[in-house]
């Protein structure tokens, strides 16, 4: 009894253990990528309005959209390239019954090992933490977007305050859909010029 509770102790421990390294790598990553994201942010924006003159809320809308559109494109990439246990954060909408069949260029054969599965999950992990979570949230930012909707609000440009608050949303969403529909296509152009991969029906 004593060796059992000793390597049920012992699996726990280890499972902890591999847990918090997990949790500590995957941070690494979102503060690498969430570092790069900043500093994209403020060179695009800053950019925007020392070149073209663009006013501060613009820039920001542009920022955020683009970011948007990144979100989509990369989510659906990601889920499809690296979910290999069918357990795709998609289940459930329209999109699920696609990832079934359209897999990215960089995918291994079907039938992996578990240890594969693993590793594939904690590639997702790292990638999507260090991309998603960190440069896009780091790219992004609501609190600006915030912060000049209300400026505009205060100085009495209401016009400008409507069309920043409303374009933003929007725009936003619309950028996030069209991604994933970005990402949709470009698996199915994958898909198709695989080797051994004659089905061009995909493409209608």
């Amino acid at each position: 009894m004593a060796v059992i509770h000793y390597e049920l102790y012992g699996f726990i421990y280890s499972h902890h253990e591999e847990s918090l390294l997990n949790f500590i790598t995957t941070s690494l990553y979102v503060a690498l990528g969430g570092g790069f994201g900043a500093v994209f942010r403020y060179l695009w924006a800053e950019g925007l309005k020392a070149f073209f003159h663009t006013p501060g809320y613009v820039a920001i809308i542009i920022v955020n959209i683009i970011g948007c559109f990144l979100i989509g494109y990369l989510f659906l990439l990601l889920e499809a390239t690296f979910r290999r246990d069918g357990k795709s954060r998609l289940q459930g909408t329209h999109l699920e019954g696609d990832l079934e069949h359209l897999h990215g260029p960089f995918n291994e054969d079907a039938t992996l090992q578990a240890v594969d599965h693993f590793r594939s999950d904690q590639r997702l992990r790292f990638v999507s933490g260090f991309l998603i979570t960190g440069f896009l949230g780091g790219f992004t930012t609501f609190s600006s977007f915030c912060l000049y909707s209300v400026h505009l609000l205060q100085s009495g440009n209401l016009i400008a305050a409507v069309a920043n608050i409303s374009l933003s949303a929007f725009l936003s969403i619309f950028a996030v859909v069209f991604g994933i529909w970005c990402a949709r296509k470009t698996l199915i152009l994958w898909r198709v010029k695989a080797p051994n991969n004659q089905d061009s029906s995909l493409l209608k």
